[in-house]
């Protein structure tokens, strides 16, 4: 029995990105250490199933608060470019589910932020009441 657990967690591990890998690699970006085509192509390879997506999208929304807090506008602009590069390989309703509406709005998976908080608050409430 214990061999069938170590085996499903060997197969999690395998089916998953590497989001240590990831991080890395977009402060490397944003240090001009490597350039932003490598971390698309990671991206993009490492999004073939709903799983990888969302540990991708897990990182992103790492990602996503700290360059919103972050003084440092170039890193913003990295990320953002490189998530408008790669959202077409991400279901879009994952990354709406994690992101600052902000960032959707910048990568126009959203029209405006204001108006899609609007209507989540509103469908919120209806579930509730």
């Amino acid at each position: 029995m214990a061999g069938t657990a170590m085996e499903t967690e060997t197969a999690k591990a395998e089916s998953g990105v590497d989001t240590k890998k990831m991080y890395r690699m977009f402060h490397d970006c944003y240090n001009d250490k490597i350039k932003m085509e490598e971390v698309i192509t990671f991206v993009r390879s490492n999004s073939t199933n709903i799983e990888q997506q969302t540990d991708l999208v897990d990182m992103f929304a790492v990602l996503d608060i700290e360059s919103l807090t972050n003084e440092v506008v170039k890193d913003r602009e990295i990320f953002v470019k490189v998530l408008e590069s790669t959202s077409k390989h991400i279901k879009h309703e994952i990354l709406k589910e994690r992101l600052e509406y902000e960032t959707l709005e910048r990568v126009k998976l959203i029209s405006n932020s204001k108006q899609f908080n609007t209507r989540y608050v509103r469908t919120r409430t209806k579930l509730f009441y």
